[in-house]
């Protein structure tokens, strides 16, 4: 496997690279869909963790494996899930029982999910974390995910990568 190696470009451009990967999550997050925002805000929070992740001299490289994955990530959840959606799977994190399945059908999309969290556990910071497969029909294809997600200061469940 080929690895990118940014070590030479330094902190400018791991600057620059930051910056425009920031100003590339507005612009999309601004948009009119739900996917192309979960995009756009993916990409932003992926840059930043990213950024600040790993060794410090691949600064640059993380901030773009790390936009590339909140992007993908961001737009798969954002296209399939909405605030209903959203609330729902909080919902389940935060008071679903261990391995008992919950099941939703959205009032607007027709779509149907069925989540089943596992255990809770200290994850980073000492933060509740639980892992939940979730199985969705969307659009009549059904789709399964393993998402584990940790909750953040203001009591609401962020998904993990």
């Amino acid at each position: 496997m080929r690895h990118l190696r940014f070590d030479r470009l330094g902190n400018a451009a791991a600057g620059l690279t930051l910056a425009l990967v920031l100003s590339m999550g507005l612009l999309v997050s601004g948009c009119a869909t739900k996917a192309q925002s979960g995009a756009g805000i993916g990409a932003l929070a992926g840059a930043v963790v990213g950024s600040q992740l790993g060794p410090s001299g691949n600064r640059a490289e993380n901030a773009i494996i790390g936009a590339a994955l909140g992007a993908f990530l961001g737009y798969a959840i954002g296209n399939e899930m909405d605030k209903y959606d959203r609330t729902q799977l909080n919902r389940v994190y935060e008071t679903g029982r261990s391995n008992t399945t919950t099941k939703w059908v959205n009032p607007d999309t027709g779509n149907k999910y069925m989540v089943t969290p596992k255990p809770a556990y200290k994850g980073p910071g000492g933060r509740p974390c639980r892992e939940a497969r979730v199985e969705a029909v969307i659009n009549g294809k059904p789709e399964t995910v393993v998402s584990t997600a940790c909750r953040a200061p203001d009591g609401m469940w962020e998904l993990q990568k």
